[in-house]
């Protein structure tokens, strides 16, 4: 074979390989996207965030907290206003529930 038909066939088997990780990596997001649909609010360690400036969409906001919705797995989560994560879940109800308690800590609004 030619040097021409080596680099094809090698970037047609790179192509191949490529094709099959992301198939796998977006059923894998969607079996994610379903596990955590069937639960709310999980448990959660206060980590910091870079914002969710390019995979999350902001559904609510309130005193300075914000919820977020992932784009790919679809859950959801809480950050406060230095963009830590205070909560996690698949519930969107679930989140904005934590989310009233969090933004307004009153008594009887648990």
């Amino acid at each position: 074979m030619s040097k021409t038909s080596d680099k094809l066939n090698d970037a047609s088997a790179t192509i191949t390989a490529a094709t099959g990780v992301l198939s796998a990596i977006f059923l894998l997001a969607d079996t994610v996207r379903d596990e955590l649909k069937k639960k709310g609010k999980l448990y959660n360690i206060k980590l910091p965030t870079l914002g969710g400036k390019v995979f999350w969409d902001t559904i609510a906001e309130r005193n300075g907290l914000k919820v977020q919705k992932n784009k790919i797995t679809g859950h959801y989560r809480i950050l406060d206003s230095h963009d830590f994560r205070l909560a996690w879940g698949g519930s969107e109800e679930a989140l904005l529930a934590e989310l009233k308690k969090l933004a307004d800590p009153t008594p009887g609004n648990a």
